[in-house]
């Protein structure tokens, strides 16, 4: 029975395991972001993850795409299904903060800030945006 529980919970996770027509979608979709150019670079990690919904980096690299557009509500999306894929992604949940911080949502914030630091201690802007929310 915990055999089988365990296949089930897993089974996303080794399904997610990226092709190489992925792979290549999403490193243009790295070359644009690299090149400024993010409504390209997300029209990439787009098909990418039409090809493998569970890409985390897809999902955080198009957030920090739509972060460098100013839509910080749709980086928040993002960055909150990479998380659902990666909890302890120190990066995602500090940029996913720095997205409520600047949608005023300082509360939800604090939360995030605190999880980059317990994940990745070294974030030293983690603690400085925290204890300027507090």
């Amino acid at each position: 029975m915990k055999l089988i529980l365990s296949i089930l919970i897993l089974c996303p996770y080794f399904l997610s395991a990226q092709s190489p027509e992925v792979i290549k979608t999403y490193n243009k979709g790295i070359e644009a972001a690299l090149l400024k150019d993010h409504k390209e670079a997300i029209k990439y990690y787009n098909e990418a993850l039409l090809m493998d919904p569970l890409y985390p980096k897809a999902y955080y690299n198009r957030a920090n795409s739509k972060m460098g557009l100013g839509d910080y509500i749709a980086a928040i999306k993002d960055f909150s299904k990479c998380l659902k894929l990666e909890p302890e992604n120190a990066k995602a949940n500090y940029y996913k903060a720095y997205c409520l911080m600047q949608s005023d949502q300082k509360k939800e914030a604090l939360k995030y800030f605190s999880a980059a630091i317990k994940y990745d201690p070294s974030l030293s802007r983690a603690y400085y945006y925290r204890a300027y929310i507090q």
